[in-house]
């Protein structure tokens, strides 16, 4: 299994911080993510930082044979 030599280091989180800076400056008062239904890393790392599941929706990149879920989260900034 595939582990970031990175994690931990606070690169996403700082990467979240930067956009957020960006979208609040052009005057967002929300902010959406989808995550890979399954992908409980980044799961949690959005739940952590406030985001809240609002749906679940078929992933856009989705060929006639897969059946991947994206689920949407957003949260007030």
């Amino acid at each position: 299994m595939f582990r970031s030599r990175r994690r931990g280091e606070g690169i996403g989180t700082q990467l979240v911080r930067y956009i957020t800076d960006i979208q609040i400056e052009k005057g967002a008062k929300e902010q959406w993510v989808s995550v890979q239904k399954g992908n409980y890393k980044g799961i949690r790392f959005y739940e952590a930082r406030g985001f809240v599941k609002d749906s679940e929706q078929p992933a856009y990149s989705n060929t006639a044979d897969e059946d991947y879920v994206s689920l949407r989260y957003v949260r007030e900034i």
